[in-house]
């Protein structure tokens, strides 16, 4: 599938399961995520860097923000607002999830990757930002009984040979959908607390099952999957102080990370709005790390119109760009 073909095929799952039938509570006009960069990059101590950048040389003058983009459904909507965060000097990071139906389907026996995703990763790096992969080995494992480390190991290597340079993962679903997170198949990713217990998942001498399905927790390292980092590092090894995750309509949630409170819920957070996300963020000391954790799809709200008035070139014209 090429990538004009995707993204027409992504935009109408998105406008079916989220822009109709009211579902759009949970999004955010397209234009407030603009109105967002504006706010943050007026603030002289902000500084934006990508996640492999932060790790590879991790400096903490001024305010430094880690913009980090989960593309769980919604690529259509990732290449708007990268466009957006070039035009305010802002790279970040956008992890493809590679069992998403944008990305590949399952043929048969076999995981087929789409060829266009290339196109599209490509239109995402040539604005500046970092591509990532959006690790769902476990997912593999548990629903095909594949091998969920081998198809990741493929996925890295297919787009790194493609000229995507993919340094690391971030995990995707959480311990309460597959018994484990997707970071635990890395042995070299350490926690600061005790893995939750979920009904289902066995942990008996150092193995893991979830259903009786065995999980190939910490039987690789991310060298071996031709990674540097999973991102969930910055969180696990204490290398922030905060993090903000955008749920719903002008809706974050704002996490303090300097203290491990308990196993079920490890950090401190309180609901905030946007423009309570901003003072917060203009409050912090010198020296401060936040990650601002977006999924795509909760901006999904705009039109045409509201494309042209922010000065956003089409998708499928951006992604094609790469290749006249």
């Amino acid at each position: 599938m090429e990538a004009r073909e995707i993204l027409s095929a992504a935009s109408a799952r998105v406008e079916e399961a989220y822009r109709s039938a009211g579902s759009l509570r949970i999004g955010s006009p397209l234009r407030s995520y603009a109105e967002l960069l504006e706010d943050l990059a007026g603030v002289e101590t902000v500084r934006f860097r990508s996640v492999r950048e932060f790790l590879r040389s991790p400096s903490r003058s001024g305010i430094t923000i880690i913009v980090r983009h989960d593309v769980d459904c919604d690529i259509e909507t990732a290449l708007y607002l990268a466009q957006l965060e070039h035009r305010f000097g802002v790279s970040s990071a956008y992890y493809l999830l590679h069992s998403a139906a944008y990305y590949s389907c399952i043929e048969g026996s076999k995981l087929e990757t789409y060829s266009g995703i290339i196109q599209i990763a490509k239109a995402l790096q040539a604005l500046g930002h970092e591509i990532g992969i959006h690790n769902d080995a476990l997912k593999f494992c548990l629903e095909n009984r594949w091998d969920g480390i081998r198809i990741l190991k493929s996925e890295v290597k297919w787009l790194q040979k493609n000229g995507i340079e993919v340094a690391g993962s971030a995990t995707h679903n959480s311990e309460d959908s597959y018994g484990a997170a997707n970071w635990e198949i890395f042995r070299d990713v350490q926690v600061p607390y005790r893995p939750r217990e979920i009904e289902g998942c066995v942990r008996e001498g150092g193995k893991v099952t979830f259903q009786s399905v065995h999980l190939p927790v910490g039987e690789e390292t991310l060298r071996s999957c031709g990674l540097e980092y999973d991102a969930e590092t910055l969180r696990l090894e204490r290398k922030l102080h905060f993090e903000a995750w955008l749920w719903g309509r002008d809706q974050w949630s704002w996490w303090e990370l300097d203290e491990v409170v308990d196993t079920k819920r490890p950090w401190n957070y309180v609901d905030v709005t946007h423009a309570e996300l901003l003072n917060r963020i203009r409050s912090l000391p010198n020296g401060s790390v936040v990650t601002l954790m977006v999924h795509p799809v909760y901006y999904c709200e705009y039109s045409a119109d509201d494309l042209d008035s922010l000065g956003l070139s089409s998708s499928t014209e951006l992604v094609e760009k790469e290749y006249r």
